[in-house]
């Protein structure tokens, strides 16, 4: 079975390989020296000749990315373990995460109006982690500040917009979910 890549796809590719972040259509024009269009053929070339591998191209909401396909996420995740910074969060960490992703944008007041603890040590952390960001504020008294997830956030579920996390009502059915729950 031999496909091959044209010169212009394997340029693409090399950049995407090489980059630890997802690269924009323009990016990849100034990276490899190719015009936009010859980008966007290199890129929809690459989509279909991915198909039959391990890996697959995918845009994210800061641009394109080489990931693991599918069936594949234990083994890219022992060929990672070393050298590679872990995200690893509490379970106080996760709720905060979990109550920003689908109450964005949000107070910390608010948050913790919904947890019923306080949540400073939770949100330091995930905007120590890039995960959350201060977002404005509520024009209301005090003018509290307002928190939403990071593009990082997305990345590191592999998703390209918040539309593709869960409903409540998927998570509620699953069991997922649990309302009025004592434990912080």
């Amino acid at each position: 079975m031999g496909f091959e890549l044209s010169e212009e796809a394997r340029a693409v590719e090399v950049a995407l390989f090489l980059s630890d972040e997802p690269r924009s259509e323009e990016e990849l024009s100034e990276i490899t020296g190719l015009s936009p269009d010859s980008v966007r053929l290199a890129l929809e070339e690459l989509s279909v000749h991915y198909l039959h591998h391990g890996l697959e191209l995918r845009r994210g909401p800061k641009g394109f990315a080489l990931y693991s396909r599918e069936g594949f996420c234990e083994v890219a995740s022992r060929a990672m373990r070393e050298g590679v910074k872990r995200v690893s969060l509490g379970r106080a960490a996760l709720e905060v995460l979990a109550i920003i992703a689908y109450r964005q944008p949000i107070t910390k007041g608010e948050i913790e109006e919904i947890r019923g603890v306080r949540c400073d040590k939770a949100l330091d952390k995930l905007l120590s982690l890039g995960l959350v960001r201060a977002a404005g504020r509520r024009k209301s008294l005090g003018a509290p500040m307002l928190y939403r997830t990071t593009d990082r956030f997305l990345e590191l579920l592999g998703i390209s917009s918040l539309e593709e996390l869960p409903s409540e009502e998927e998570l509620s059915s699953e069991g997922l979910l649990s309302e009025g729950s004592d434990d912080p």
